[in-house]
């Protein structure tokens, strides 16, 4: 029988403008693919637990604040 292989996939939620580049340096360093996703300005608390729901919903394996 096959042995399927798993991918791990981590969100890393932050708020800050600095939060891209800092993931994107990253690249290379981690050996993953980097795709950060930035946020509309301020962020509240309710849009923060929302976007951490969603990231359950699309099956992220470690989330990461």
């Amino acid at each position: 029988m096959k042995t399927r292989k798993t991918k791990t996939t981590i969100a890393v939620i932050g708020e800050g403008p600095t939060e891209k580049y800092y993931l994107k340096s990253l690249e290379g360093v981690i050996h993953a693919q980097v795709k950060p996703v930035v946020p509309n300005h301020a962020t509240s608390m309710a849009k923060l637990e929302r976007r951490i729901e969603q990231c359950i919903d699309d099956e992220y394996n470690i989330l990461s604040n």
